[in-house]
C-alpha cells in the first residue's frame, strides 16, 4: 500500500544547498525515520534543490545512494506549458486577458457595471467576477481563462457601456480593450487556450 503522510512545516534560515540538506535530514531523523530506507527525492527545478553536482538532491544522494531524484512531474508540466505558450498569438491573448481583468478589478465602479450586466442578463449565473491570472503557475491559469470565456459577452457589453462614461481614461481604455478582444485572432486564441487548459488542468491535479 502506497501511503503519503505530511510531517511538518519547517522554518528555514539557511537556504544554501548544504543548509537545506541539513534541515531536511535532521527533520526526518526527529521522526525516527530510517534514512537507510530513503529511496526517493522529489523537488522542482530550482538549481539549489535539483542541481546535479551541488544541489540538495546530490548532497543527499552522496549519503544515501538509493535516494534517486525525480523531478516534480506537476512542475515539469508547468514548464512545458509555459514554453508552449511563447507563441505570439497566445502570449498576446494572455496579456490582453490580464489587462481586461485588471481594468475591472482596479475600480469598484467598473466592477459594478460588469456585475450589473451579468445580474440582469446572465440568467442566474453564479459567477459574477473575473479571476486574476496566476503569474507563475500556468496550470492554474485555466480557471481564470474559463471564467473569462464564460463571461465574455458580458465583458464586451460592460466595456461598451464604459466607453460612454465621463471619465476619459476609463472611456479610452474601454474602447481599446473592446477593439482588441473582439478580433477573430483574440477569440481563436482564447478558445484554444481554454480547450488546452481544460486538459492540462485535470492532468496537473492528477500529478499532484
Amino acid at each position: 500500500i502506497v501511503r503519503e503522510d505530511f510531517l511538518c512545516f519547517v522554518v528555514v534560515n539557511d537556504v544554501t544547498a548544504l543548509g537545506l540538506t541539513t534541515t531536511i535530514l535532521s527533520t526526518l531523523k526527529k521522526f525516527d525515520l530510517d534514512l537507510g530506507c530513503l529511496v526517493g527525492q522529489g523537488y522542482d527545478g530550482a538549481a539549489v534543490m535539483s542541481g546535479q553536482y551541488k544541489g540538495v538532491r546530490s548532497l543527499i544522494s552522496e549519503k544515501y545512494p538509493r535516494a534517486k531524484f525525480v523531478h516534480c512531474s506537476a512542475h515539469a508540466l508547468n514548464l512545458v506549458i509555459a514554453h508552449s505558450c511563447q507563441i505570439p498569438m497566445i502570449t498576446n491573448c494572455i496579456g490582453t486577458v490580464k489587462s481586461v481583468i485588471n481594468f475591472f478589478r482596479m475600480s469598484s465602479l467598473r466592477t459594478n457595471v460588469l456585475e450589473g450586466i451579468i445580474k440582469n442578463k446572465g440568467e442566474g449565473k453564479s459567477n459574477k467576477i473575473l479571476l486574476g491570472l496566476c503569474e507563475t503557475r500556468w496550470t492554474e491559469k485555466h480557471e481564470s481563462v474559463a471564467r473569462f470565456v464564460e463571461l465574455y459577452e458580458y465583458i464586451v457589453e460592460a466595456l461598451e457601456v464604459l466607453q460612454d462614461k465621463s471619465n476619459r481614461d476609463t472611456a479610452v481604455q474601454a474602447s481599446q480593450l473592446t477593439s482588441t478582444i473582439t478580433t477573430s485572432e483574440f477569440i481563436i486564441a482564447l478558445l484554444t487556450l481554454n480547450k488546452v487548459f481544460s486538459y492540462t488542468s485535470n492532468l496537473t491535479k492528477s500529478l499532484q
